[in-house]
């Protein structure tokens, strides 16, 4: 049995999201999405078929929720504005708050504001937890990423997983918390909302019950000229 064969029949039994609410449309659909509990017994997780699968789906716009360096996420292409309203609205943000923005390589943060301060580098390079940094002057991404003063929150990302994964797309990646308003941040997949869950467009089958994996970044702001901030530690 092909690959496309193994997912067309996958997903007769997978759980689907509403068809109409995706950029991939109906006829891709049921290739992209996993669910808990459907990809287990016989076949042994790949997580470089994952990787792959999960990257596909997020350079053709898609949603996806995974596993990361800090909490289960919801993953999108930063560049594309409709899929960062899709995040949005999946986080049921009526007012839009600024995004975290992954990248896999140190070296991806000039592409996402116009001056990188010379400090941020090493702070970044040898942070040993997760660090999410916000920067002046945001660019290279949506509109709905930046915050009101421009700034863009870079995060990066660590993890063996979530780099390659970030890596594999090769372009910055949304990665923020799944959660919705005066809820928790979810430490396992069992954690996040159900309509976040079946809104999206391929959930990762990787560590669904790890609760060991919870660890929230810190976050500091770096102006041009150096003078650091923190926001969160």
């Amino acid at each position: 049995m092909n690959e496309w064969a193994f997912w067309a029949i996958f997903a007769q039994n997978a759980c689907i999201p509403e068809k109409n609410s995706s950029p991939l449309g109906e006829a891709g659909w049921g290739l992209f999405v996993s669910c808990v509990g459907h990809q287990t017994a016989d076949k042994p997780l790949d997580s470089n078929e994952i990787i792959r699968n999960a990257a596909d789906v997020l350079r053709k716009g898609g949603v996806v929720l995974s596993p990361t360096d800090t909490v289960w996420s919801l993953l999108c292409d930063a560049r594309n504005e409709e899929a960062v309203q899709r995040v949005q609205q999946l986080r049921n943000r009526e007012i839009a708050k600024p995004l975290v923005v992954a990248v896999a390589e140190i070296g991806w943060m000039s592409e996402l504001t116009q001056k990188v301060p010379e400090i941020a580098w090493d702070i970044v390079e040898f942070a040993e937890r997760p660090l999410t940094v916000v920067f002046s002057n945001g660019r290279g991404v949506a509109p709905g990423v930046l915050a009101a003063d421009g700034s863009v929150a870079v995060r990066l990302v660590k993890d063996d997983f979530a780099q390659r994964l970030v890596g594999r797309v090769n372009r910055a990646v949304v990665m923020t918390s799944a959660e919705r308003p005066h809820q928790f941040r979810p430490r396992t997949f069992d954690d996040v909302n159900p309509e976040i869950r079946d809104g999206v467009d391929y959930i990762v089958p990787l560590e669904q019950n790890d609760r060991n994996h919870y660890r929230p970044a810190d976050i500091l702001r770096i102006e041009v000229n150096g003078e650091i901030k923190f926001i969160r530690k």
